[in-house]
């Protein structure tokens, strides 16, 4: 019998392969779930933020809303298009946007409208949103980590205060970023007002 042979076990930190966690459905079902209900966004908001997706045109998207939500414009789609496109985050071409691009297209507003039928589990996307979002930073701290490692000018002292600078900075980001109410615009004093045009 001819000898198997093993492969040469994956470094985590570095083969471009692995794809970095995430889970696009819960992203579009967030975010479906807030245009359905726009009372939930204040709630969602305080847990995850547009940074928090991996999927840019999806952040964008949720930017907006969160924008809109404190302007008191309704997430009608054709208010929201309207608002992307004011603003520049708008994919106007009939080819799909470039893989890196941060513009929502119809397709990708589409898919979040249709992402779910109601709203009711919308804390829970949120919180897998949250979760993968987490991973992705503690992976790119480590990696940073582990390129340090590799520099023999570099002390073990010093190493091991990198480390846990690392840690500690996406320990501080997670907290901050998911304990504390979202950051929104201000909105006007009077009710019904409109809002002030953008700089």
């Amino acid at each position: 019998m001819r000898p198997t042979l093993k492969s040469k076990p994956r470094d985590p930190l570095y083969d471009d392969s692995l794809v970095p966690p995430h889970n696009l459905d819960a992203e579009r079902c967030v975010i479906g779930s807030v245009i359905i209900d726009p009372s939930l966004l204040d709630v969602v908001a305080a847990i995850i933020g547009p940074a928090d997706f991996h999927a840019a045109p999806l952040g964008t998207l949720f930017g907006r809303l969160i924008a809109m939500r404190a302007a008191d414009i309704p997430f009608e789609s054709p208010l929201i298009v309207d608002q992307l496109k004011t603003h520049g985050e708008w994919w106007q071409a009939k080819e799909s946007p470039p893989l890196r691009s941060t513009a929502v297209d119809a397709a990708t507003l589409a898919e979040c409208c249709h992402a779910v039928a109601v709203s009711a589990h919308a804390i829970y996307y949120a919180d897998i949103v949250r979760d993968a979002s987490y991973r992705r930073r503690l992976i790119r701290a480590l990696q940073t980590l582990a390129n340090r490692a590799y520099d023999p000018k570099v002390s073990i002292a010093d190493l091991s205060l990198v480390a846990a600078n690392l840690l500690r900075k996406v320990t501080l980001t997670h907290v901050t970023t998911h304990t504390q109410p979202p950051a929104l615009p201000p909105k006007d004093a009077t009710p019904g007002a409109p809002s002030a045009a953008p700089a």
